[in-house]
C-alpha cells in the first residue's frame, strides 16, 4: 500500500495513506499531552506542590505559552526541514520536560519544566497540522485526528488519576514520558 497520493501541496507530495494518518494521530497524542493533563497538573500543583489556585493557573498558562512558542517557531520550518526530524526533536523535548518534572523538586522548577514540555508539544502540534494540511481532505483528516485525541484524553485522564491514587503525583510525569517514548516509532510513518 502506497503512503502517497497524486498531487502537490506547498511543494510537497500529498500524503493520504493510512499509516500517515495513524502516525499523525499518535504524534498528536504527545503534542497535545500538556493540554490533556492540564486538569490533573493543576490539581497536583495545588495539593502536592502547595501552589495557590492562582499560581496553579499560571502554571497551566506557562505550559500553554510553551505550546504557543513551540508552534510558532516550527511553522516556518515544517516545509524546509524533514518533518520526521522535527517530530523527533519535539518528542525529545516533551520527554525531557516531563522527566525533569519527575526528578526536580519545587514549584519554580515545575514552571520551567512545564514550559519546556510545552515547547515540545507545540512543535509536535505544528508538525501534525502541516501533515494534515498536506492531505487531499484536510478537513476530514483533522476531524479524525481530533476525535482520536479526545478519546485518548478521556482514557489517559482516567488512567493517570487511578495511578496517582496508588503511586503518588509524580506518576503523572512518568506516565506521560513513557507514553511519549512509545510514540517515537510512529515517526517513521510521517511524510
Amino acid at each position: 500500500m502506497s503512503n502517497r497520493s497524486e498531487g502537490i501541496t506547498d511543494g510537497r507530495e500529498v500524503h493520504d495513506g493510512g499509516q500517515t494518518l495513524i502516525a499523525a494521530i499518535i504524534v498528536n497524542f504527545s503534542g497535545s499531552g500538556g493540554i490533556i493533563i492540564m486538569p490533573i497538573l493543576v490539581g497536583i500543583a495545588i495539593d502536592f506542590y502547595g501552589l495557590s489556585t492562582r499560581s496553579a493557573g499560571f502554571l497551566g498558562a506557562t505550559e500553554m505559552f510553551g505550546i504557543a512558542i513551540g508552534s510558532i517557531l516550527t511553522v516556518s520550518a515544517v516545509n524546509k526541514i524533514d518533518r520526521r526530524t522535527i517530530a523527533l526533536v519535539g518528542l525529545a523535548i516533551v520527554m525531557f520536560g516531563n522527566l525533569s518534572s519527575l526528578v526536580l523538586e519545587g514549584g519554580q522548577a515545575l514552571f520551567v519544566c512545564r514550559f519546556i514540555a510545552g515547547i515540545g508539544g507545540g512543535i509536535l502540534c505544528a508538525v501534525v497540522n502541516a501533515i494534515i494540511a498536506a492531505t487531499s481532505k484536510p478537513g476530514s483528516r483533522f476531524g479524525v485526528v481530533m476525535s482520536a485525541s479526545l478519546c485518548y484524553a478521556a482514557a489517559l485522564l482516567v488512567i493517570i488519576a487511578t495511578l496517582i491514587s496508588y503511586f503518588g503525583p509524580k506518576v503523572l510525569f512518568l506516565t506521560v514520558s513513557l507514553v511519549s517514548v512509545g510514540w517515537v516509532n510512529a515517526c517513521r510513518w510521517l511524510p
